[in-house]
């Protein structure tokens, strides 16, 4: 667990001018936040679980008084992230989890248009250790669906992020 808060001032912030962006000094931000987090242990399987709260303010913006006491842009108050690891052996697993992310804003005035809605994301990897080749240490082949439900969500203001997709893997440390 832990807890948290930092002022800034100054803050460097982001707002369109036209069909541009362009950096801009925020007075004084305040935020604040608590983070928690468990994993566990249980034979086979190794749970997971993360929680954050982030209360991020603008206090004080003289140059656009409009965005004080809102939230700061592309901040979510509530994030949680949860998953499983079941590995019977050391040469293979099986992994699920899901992460959701709280509404937030890409803008600093918190205007309904570039207010971003809360989702929930799941994704699934299966890998395998492969036998130790004589010039490696490690290898793994792997097979990961990201996106298991195909959400569509917006990780950026016009762009949204990739629906459902697989990966096949293999990596090795020489």
């Amino acid at each position: 667990a832990a807890l948290f808060h930092t002022d800034y001032e100054d803050k460097i912030s982001s707002i369109r001018v036209g069909n541009r962006w362009q950096f801009q000094n925020i007075g004084k931000v305040e935020v604040d936040g608590l983070e928690l987090a468990v994993e566990g242990r249980l034979g086979n399987w190794h749970p997971y679980a993360n929680y954050s709260y982030t209360d991020s303010r603008i206090k004080k913006n003289p140059s656009d008084p409009l965005t004080e006491g809102k939230r700061v842009q592309r901040i979510a108050p509530h994030k949680f992230n949860l998953g499983v690891t079941y590995a019977p052996s050391g040469q293979f697993y099986i992994r699920v989890s899901g992460r959701y992310v709280d509404d937030y804003y890409f803008n600093d005035r918190n205007t309904a248009v570039a207010r971003n809605p809360a989702h929930f994301v799941a994704d699934a990897k299966i890998g395998w250790q492969l036998p130790g080749l004589s010039l490696m240490r490690k290898a793994e082949l792997s097979l990961a669906i990201n996106n298991l439900f195909d959400r569509h969500y917006r990780e950026q203001q016009y762009e949204y992020a990739d629906g459902r997709n697989v990966w096949l893997g293999l990596s090795a440390r020489f």
